[in-house]
């Protein structure tokens, strides 16, 4: 179990049906789909990505012109146009 404030972001797999967590420290692969953590993930995280759902309380900054959101740890992720306007 990882605390809610650990998880900087979730990230599709290359291995199908997989799901990598990204926490500060560490990353866990487990099964299981973006779509079903947006359905059961509270209002701190958030689509931005096709690929990638981001806490919210982790996010340092959000660079729209080069779409690359950062996370307090250094990590980066990508951020989609059309998700912009959520974050």
């Amino acid at each position: 179990s990882i605390n809610y404030d650990d998880i900087l972001f979730f990230e599709t797999s290359c291995n199908p049906h997989k799901v990598i967590l990204h926490a500060a420290g560490r990353q866990i692969e487990f099964f299981s789909t973006i779509k079903e953590l947006t359905n059961a993930l509270d209002g701190d995280f958030v689509r931005c990505h096709r690929s990638f759902q981001a806490n919210k309380k982790n996010i340092k900054e959000a660079n729209t012109k080069n779409r690359i959101i950062y996370f307090t740890n250094g990590e980066t992720c990508p951020m989609s146009t059309r998700k912009m306007k959520g974050l």
